[in-house]
């Protein structure tokens, strides 16, 4: 059994074409979904302290307003 080196040749191109296009279509696309959904993820826990920040403030609020 030989390789033959123009088939190979070929075949190593062939490869490279579709990790290109792969790449293009596909790679791109995944690239900016896992970076809005991290931007998403950000915020998300910016709300969570925000939030807790509000309901302890909330908190304060009414215990003062009880005590009073």
């Amino acid at each position: 059994m030989t390789i033959k080196l123009d088939v190979l040749i070929i075949q190593l191109i062939h490869v490279a074409i579709l990790f290109r296009l792969f790449k293009k279509i596909i790679g791109d696309s995944l690239t900016q979904a896992i970076i809005k959904r991290k931007s998403l993820m950000a915020k998300l826990e910016d709300a969570d302290k925000t939030y807790a920040e509000i309901i302890a403030e909330a908190n304060e609020k009414s215990d003062a307003l009880v005590q009073e």
